[in-house]
This record gives C-alpha cells, structure tokens and sequence, in this order.
C-alpha cells in the first residue's frame, strides 16, 4: 500500500472500519 508523499489516504477511518469488520467476520466464522 504506497500513499503520495507518504500522506496516510483520506479514508484512514474506512480502511480502519474495514478492517475491523473483516476481524469481525472473522471471528464469527470461527465460532
């Protein structure tokens, strides 16, 4: 994941709640 000038990407927020519904997913798959 390379970002222009090393600025963090405007969805930052997104990509956080991203990935905490896929650890979400995940855990329910689990159990």
């Amino acid at each position: 994941m390379d970002y222009p000038d090393c600025r963090c990407p405007p969805d930052y927020e997104t990509v956080i709640s991203r990935t905490l519904s896929m650890e979400n997913e995940e855990k329910e798959v689990k159990i």
